[in-house]
């Protein structure tokens, strides 16, 4: 395309990789610590510097677990190869539970305050659901790994209800912003 070569294209790529990256780090920080607010990871993961506020537990541990993949991709690059394909399942599952929420909040809470209203609403909600459905279909029947994505998502949900059932549930709790922001909504469903 543009008839660059493979060279000048990386190149011209480098700094959409270094801004992509620390806006991953941005994000797993800020779910990691929500995770530990709510008492569904330890609270050691809620530990801030004291001079900067930044979340230094949390950002570490994710970034260890980032290098610790790329290790296995290293080592082991028959997963490597079909490590793509386990990343954009598990983002087709949670793009399908975000349009399923949106769909539960603008039908059963009409009258919650929102910052943003989408122009094309419920429906585009479910067109966006249905785009997902079939892309996860795409992934599911017709890529040629032999179903491994399916299999890890499958391993990696069983085990993440594994640890929800036996230690996160018995001790999740509502952190301080899901407290404010789900009060608003018990009285607004109760009006």
């Amino acid at each position: 395309m543009f008839n660059t070569t493979d060279k000048i294209a990386t190149l011209l790529s480098i700094p959409a990789t270094y801004a992509t990256a620390f806006g991953f780090i941005y994000a797993y920080g800020k779910l990691i610590v929500a995770m530990a607010g709510s008492k569904l990871l330890p609270k050691t993961f809620y530990r801030r510097w004291q001079s900067t506020g930044a979340p230094y537990i949390a950002l570490i541990t994710g970034s260890t677990l980032g290098y610790g993949i790329c290790l296995v991709v290293y080592y082991y690059p028959y997963f490597g190869k079909h490590l793509f394909n386990v990343c954009i399942l598990c983002a087709f599952s949670a793009y399908s539970a975000q349009c399923i929420g949106y769909i539960q909040l603008n039908t059963k809470f009409k009258n919650l305050k929102r910052e943003f209203h989408s122009p094309l609403g419920i429906y585009g909600a479910v067109y966006s659901l249905l785009v997902f459905l079939l892309a996860a279909i795409s992934v599911i029947g017709f890529q040629d790994d032999q179903n491994f994505a399916v299999f890890m998502v499958l391993i990696m949900c069983s085990v993440f209800s594994v640890y929800y059932y036996f230690y996160a549930k018995y001790r999740q709790t509502f952190s301080e912003e899901e407290r404010k922001v789900l009060f608003v909504a018990h009285v607004v469903n109760c009006k």
